[in-house]
């Protein structure tokens, strides 16, 4: 006789349920691997290699790999909140080193700055000879303006990876930042030395010998840049800052105008196209740039009022960019300067108000420092004049021209008070 006792009651219930339970398929693991396999030959950047990384995950939700191979996708293409929550959920199936340093690069690139400092001493407590956890630990320290922690961090990676390009040029970029700029490019040398074709070794180069106006070894070195890099919009903004230091205002204009051209392409092709480096900057970013360059350019070759509607386009795009305040008042200054009176503007309060907005947003944007003093001196106040040069110098060392107003101002000032 069939019992309606309560355990047997309840073990009915039981079996009821469970027949209703979704099917659970079994991982496959084995092709998930095979997938991201396939997947690593493509563009990590692209729509395939996502899907690639996307199908492995769904194949193995276990694989750690997947989830890997999918924050790297993310943080080739910019999304670096998507990257920090893959890479930690890989950390979360298999403590590996590289899935946490990928969790603190993301958060990097993110601007949490002190969050990725935490997670590279971590590692560094556990290996203190991690290469890759010194190398983002002195990126940090750069960025906080801590130069010289930055330049022991990479002299101990270096110690351990002496072949490793990319130290030299965090190296170089360090020691610039240090005033030293022969040493940098000693270093910027050394990286192209171990890697020939390492296009920003050539870029951080070029700028080096403009820092100290060996204008024909900077030309040397962009054309070199551009050799490597052709399509890279980057470059030709490069090769236009060379031309315009050389006094080749129009073939400077044509270049920043061809690099507007290839940097439109980019931005088109971002969605499926590997950028030339893992964090790409947005069109809002390319455009402010374009902008300036052109800006700059078209008012140094007399063109005024195309020069002041690129550069408060270029405001209007960024108005809380110290760059964008910082050139509209350098371009202000040179009205002013030059005597211009257009409708009844004061170019030099215009210029004071936007300098001043740029330092503002950035106290270390050493071009807008020594623009005020310019600003403060042709306005007769000499004193904050010289404070506005030595500011510049302290921030931007290798500002040739805020060295030298610096020293001209406070030996003229010298001379007026004997």
């Amino acid at each position: 006789m069939f019992s309606w006792s309560h355990g047997t009651f309840g073990s009915c219930i039981v079996l009821y349920l469970f027949t209703f339970l979704p099917v659970v398929l079994a991982e496959d693991c084995g092709e998930a691997a095979r997938v991201i396999s396939a997947g690593r030959t493509l563009a990590v950047a692209s729509a395939e290699a996502k899907k690639a990384f996307s199908k492995a995950s769904q194949l193995c939700p276990s694989l750690s790999e997947s989830k890997y191979y999918l924050a790297l996708h993310f943080l080739a293409v910019g999304d670096t909140k998507q990257a920090k929550a893959k890479f930690d959920s890989a950390y979360q199936t298999n403590k590996d080193v590289r899935y946490r340093l990928g969790s603190a690069r993301a958060a990097l690139e993110s601007g949490i700055d002190d969050e990725a400092r935490v997670v590279y001493q971590e590692i560094l407590s556990e290996n203190p000879n991690q290469v890759d956890a010194l190398q983002g630990l002195a990126v940090s320290h750069y960025r906080a303006g801590e130069f010289q922690k930055s330049e022991e961090l990479l002299r101990r990676a270096l110690q351990q990876k002496p072949n490793k390009a990319a130290l030299f040029v965090n190296l170089g970029m360090t020691l610039e930042k240090r005033g030293r700029l022969d040493e940098a490019i000693v270093s910027y040398r050394t990286a192209i030395s171990k890697a020939p074709q390492y296009g920003l070794a050539y870029q951080r180069l070029t700028q080096a010998f403009l820092g100290l106006g060996r204008l024909n070894d900077a030309e040397k070195s962009s054309d070199s840049a551009v050799l490597y890099a052709p399509e890279s919009g980057e470059v030709w903004l490069l090769k236009a800052s060379v031309l315009e230091a050389k006094g080749n205002l129009e073939e400077a204009l044509l270049a920043v105008k061809k690099a507007g051209s290839l940097m439109s392409s980019e931005t088109e092709s971002k969605s499926s196209q590997l950028g030339s480096s893992p964090k790409l900057a947005d069109s809002g970013d390319n455009a402010v740039v374009l902008m300036l360059n052109l800006g700059i350019l078209q008012a140094k070759l007399g063109l005024v009022e195309e020069a002041l509607l690129k550069l408060e386009k270029a405001l209007k795009i960024a108005p809380e960019n110290s760059a964008t305040n910082g050139a509209l008042g350098w371009f202000y200054l040179k009205q002013a300067v030059a005597g211009r009176n257009t409708s009844g503007k004061d170019y030099f309060d215009l210029s004071e108000n936007a300098l001043r907005k740029a330092i503002e947003i950035d106290n270390k944007n050493a071009f807008a420092h020594n623009n005020l003093g310019v600003l403060l001196e042709s306005t007769g106040r000499n004193k904050l004049a010289i404070e506005s040069f030595a500011r510049a110098k302290e921030v931007g060392p290798n500002v040739s021209a805020a060295i030298d107003n610096h020293k001209r101002l406070v030996t003229q000032s010298a001379i007026e008070t004997k």
